[in-house]
């Protein structure tokens, strides 16, 4: 089983196990709602509540590993109310069977779905046995950015045992582990930027109707994932990223075209955004706009400004003082 018990970037870990079972309820919801999100939960056991939790900080973005036995979670309108927060949660459920409500979505788990769902309306999820998930904690805007405005209007459940999926999982998996082993902060933005554009991809696909094998999907997001992982190398180019994922240069286009884009485009937009970041961030003000430029694998500083603007309709010098 999938496990991110090496990651470095842990932020707080807590279990129920030194509480007494009277007690251990409150005190779940209330390190949750602290740390995670205004939840009530309800135990099956007669004994109590059981469970433990992870979280690993990748700046704005958090990974959750969760495991418990049998149990119930709810976000009431209440709770919604009292503990607002808008951000977008993407549940691998690893182990147990369950289910999910929200509106008027009813869905049945099992091991190995992916469960995308908005925070901001009221939900219940459900675990009838020992359950492990792995829940990615997201921005709501950035989650929109990459898969659309309206596709949250219900929950989305996605079988994780297609190839699509596996692709994302794996992804996730491999990404969190180098990032572990080279204990570098600065790759905590790729790997944001890798998990969002992975979830985009599996998205696009089940909302097109993608066929059960995602082969098409996969493509992206191994693509994808190449991209992201190598912004900063100048001789970067579509052509290279086709060679690596074993596509013709057009087939590649194709499939990059099926979410109106190219793939000189994508890199492109992702250098840029990259290279926006940094300009906002007051700990590389020692860093000029061209040596930005050149860490984004731009060719000049004049190229980068200009297609800059074009994108964001500021310069950079004027994106870095509005900061």
């Amino acid at each position: 089983m999938t496990s991110l018990d090496t990651l470095d970037t842990v932020i707080e870990k807590w279990s129920t196990d030194d509480v007494a079972a009277s007690q251990r309820v409150e005190y779940w919801n209330e390190r949750n709602t602290n740390v995670l999100v205004g939840l009530n939960s309800l135990p099956f056991d007669s004994a109590g509540l059981r469970a433990s939790q992870a979280n690993y900080d990748l700046q704005h973005f958090r990974l959750a590993d969760i495991r418990g036995n049998a149990h119930v979670i709810e976000r009431n309108a209440d709770l919604v109310r009292q503990h607002p927060k808008s951000a977008v949660f993407a549940s691998f459920v690893q182990r147990s069977k369950g289910f999910f409500y929200q509106g008027r979505s009813s869905q049945l788990l099992e091991p190995g779905d992916l469960i995308i769902y908005d925070t901001s309306r009221p939900y219940m999820i459900g675990f009838n046995e020992d359950m492990h998930q792995f829940l990615v904690d997201m921005p709501r805007q950035f989650f929109l950015e990459h898969a659309g405005e309206h596709v949250l209007d219900s929950p989305i459940k996605i079988d994780t045992r297609t190839a699509t999926a596996k692709a994302l999982l794996k992804a996730l998996a491999q990404r969190s582990r180098q990032l572990a082993s080279i204990g570098d902060r600065s790759r905590v933005n790729n790997l944001r930027d890798e998990i969002g554009g992975l979830l985009h991809t599996v998205v696009s696909d089940h909302l097109a109707g993608g066929s059960g094998s995602g082969l098409s999907a996969a493509y992206l997001a191994a693509a994808k994932t190449h991209i992201l992982g190598r912004l900063t190398e100048p001789e970067l180019n579509a052509a290279q990223v086709a060679h690596e994922v074993g596509l013709s240069l057009r087939h590649l286009n194709r499939l990059f075209a099926t979410q109106d884009t190219s793939v000189a485009a994508f890199i492109r937009l992702a250098r840029l955004q990259r290279a926006r970041a940094d300009l906002a961030d007051t700990a590389l003000k020692s860093f000029s706009v061209a040596d930005i430029a050149y860490k984004w694998g731009f060719s000049s500083p004049a190229h980068f400004s200009r297609v800059f603007r074009q994108k964001f309709g500021i310069t950079p010098a004027e994106a870095r003082q509005s900061g």
